[in-house]
């Protein structure tokens, strides 16, 4: 007979686990798995299975870069939710492996974060033979059973049974992986990781380069004569180039199909392509792609339109025309593409040869695809607006601005109003993103500000087509910081100093500038001002605000914080009164410009 103080063991429990992959291979029902997930068990039950099927996707095609239709079949919102809940837990359990294993997968660039068709296509520039073939239908190959099986069966995971099944539920549908749904190109990426292992151990036995890009896989070398055992040179009855058998058996015993029609060699010094960027010397967008941009952006300067379909001639059936297009989004996001990746090569090239730094330093600065995107951008914040533009100092002065107007809800309706607790803006503020900072110049203080006012004129006057049916306005702090704006406004001979109190100083075309409201004999005042000083003296952490650029982190904290943690998520409890005046001012301008406006038409 047992002792009664024998010790009994308990099946360990995944709430006592510590990292998300264990307590995910420790979950042996829908009700653990739906805790990890972030739901209740009735809740994950109710949308799997008490939902009906009719109205959780909706189907649509989109077209192919290479030509053709591609079919998207998208979850609904509340689907969707739960399949990105199912993605993040996925992506931090491949994260933990990839810790474990102590490198990172070296050959999957599709879906995976820090990695692009940029970083696909480099390893395979300046190569001898470059080879591409495509995997046939290959989310519809990944079914039902492959994703549960590789739950069940992977060594990573070894998931319960129940748990494989409700996470194999959860993802696919009509027996596959959906092309539209959150959790597909993690699990994708997932499955296909074995076939990675092959065909890279085949590669550097070639002595060739490997990846991969979704279902896009690319082979390179600079060998003499390519390997016969990747791939091989038919001569009848028509020249082409043909798989070897070693590389299809590879493939095949992975699970996965190669497309007929999408195997395509290509040699030095024809056109390499890989994954649409060329790689002939370095990574690049397609020259015929880059002037088609151009082409556009110039006609859009001069007239206010553009053909969309000039981009490429792969974008649209052939049988239809070219579209026209006067909306600025589609061709800011080809320029923006266009962008990246000449800047990231460009960055990379210089890392790999620091020499090049010095002598190409006002070249990488300033080169003609940066310039053309930062007239792009000019165009579409100054000239051709959808609402007034409100430019400031940076993004702690829109954080304030926003939320003043939100408070002061409905005093300024030429403004913004206030829609079931959102705040509607009427004007826009411009963001200071990334972007802003690196191509527009337009973040970090009042010294691009300054810029942006002394050269305005010249910019604007570069443009033939000028709607400008808004104003910018300029709104700065009116202290010593601001000296640049002011040192600009003086050379336009306009009078301003820190006690002149004009409601507005006018620049020229829609451009304003704006001050913060004198006080005091010296007239001296920023944003933070506008505050009711117990604002100011609110406490984070046991530290106070400091408004300097240096500050102790010990016992002090920034504008920042004090914007995000005091100014917006407390504003409903703030008085802004403080900031009547300066929104008085913007107000002004408003009315100034409606009838300037005629002048400028």
């Amino acid at each position: 007979m047992a002792h009664a103080c024998a010790r009994v063991r308990v099946p360990a429990s995944p709430y006592l686990t510590h990292t998300v992959l264990e307590r995910l291979k420790a979950a042996s029902s829908l009700h653990e798995l739906a805790a990890i997930l972030g739901y209740s068990a009735s809740s994950l039950a109710y949308i799997l299975y008490k939902r009906p099927n009719v109205g959780r996707y909706f189907s649509f095609n989109i077209p192919k870069r290479s030509g053709g239709m591609r079919a998207i079949e998208a979850p609904d919102e509340r689907l969707k939710a739960l399949q990105r809940k199912l993605a993040g837990i996925l992506e931090e359990c491949n994260a933990e492996i990839t810790n474990r294993r102590g490198f990172p997968d070296a050959f999957a660039h599709g879906f995976e974060r820090g990695r692009s068709i940029i970083t696909n296509a480099w390893p395979h520039k300046n190569r001898r033979f470059v080879l591409n073939l495509d995997l046939e239908g290959f989310f519809p190959s990944i079914n039902f059973g492959r994703v549960r099986g590789f739950f069940l069966k992977n060594r990573n995971f070894g998931l319960h049974p129940k748990v494989a099944t409700v996470i194999a539920q959860i993802a696919c549908f009509n027996n596959a992986l959906p092309q539209g749904a959150p959790s597909s190109p993690i699990i994708s990426n997932l499955v296909a990781h074995l076939l990675d292992i092959r065909l890279g151990r085949l590669a550097a036995a070639t002595k060739c380069t490997y990846s991969r890009y979704a279902d896009d896989l690319t082979f390179s070398t600079n060998q003499r004569d390519f390997p016969a055992s990747l791939a091989y040179e038919v001569l009848e009855p028509e020249r082409r180039w043909a798989l070897a058998e070693p590389l299809l058996t590879e493939i095949h015993r992975s699970g996965f199909a190669v497309h007929p029609t999408k195997t395509r060699m290509q040699r030095r010094p024809s056109h390499q392509v890989v994954t649409g960027l060329t790689v002939n010397e370095k990574v690049n967008v397609q020259a015929s792609y880059y002037r088609a941009a151009r082409a556009m952006c110039d006609s859009l300067f001069k007239c206010g339109s553009y053909y969309r379909g000039a981009v490429s001639s792969k974008t649209l059936p052939p049988a239809k025309p070219p579209v026209r297009e006067s909306g600025i989004a589609y061709l800011e996001g080809v320029m923006a593409h266009i962008y990246h990746v000449k800047h990231t090569s460009d960055v990379r090239s210089q890392l790999l040869d620091p020499k090049k730094e010095v002598e190409d330093a006002k070249r990488l600065r300033y080169p003609g695809y940066r310039e053309l995107f930062k007239k792009l951008l000019y165009f579409k914040h100054f000239v051709a607006l959808d609402r007034p533009l409100i430019v400031c100092e940076g993004k702690t002065d829109n954080i304030y601005l926003r939320s003043a107007l939100k408070a002061l809800d409905p005093r300024y309706p030429e403004l913004s109003e206030v829609d079931k607790g959102k705040l509607v803006t009427k004007v826009r503020l411009l963001r200071h993103s990334r972007v802003e900072h690196d191509v527009l110049e337009l973040s970090g203080g009042s010294g691009n500000l300054g810029n942006l006012v002394g050269r305005y004129e010249r910019a604007i006057s570069r443009y033939a087509y000028r709607p400008l049916r808004y104003p910018v306005i300029v709104v700065i702090d009116n202290d010593s910081g601001s000296d640049p704006v002011f040192g600009a406004l003086k050379q336009r001979k306009v009078t301003i100093s820190l006690t002149t109190a004009e409601p507005f100083y006018y620049v020229c075309f829609n451009l304003y500038v704006v001050k913060t409201p004198e006080r005091g004999s010296g007239g001296t005042s920023c944003i933070e001002d506008l505050f009711d000083a117990t604002v100011r003296a609110k406490k984070l952490d046991g530290k106070t605000l400091s408004l300097g650029k240096d500050w102790d982190s010990k016992t002090q904290y920034g504008k920042l914080d004090f914007a995000d943690k005091i100014v917006r998520a407390g504003f409903s409890t703030i008085d802004f009164s403080g900031f009547v005046p300066l929104i008085d001012r913007i107000v002004a301008v408003l009315a100034d410009f409606t009838h300037r406006r005629v002048s400028l038409v």
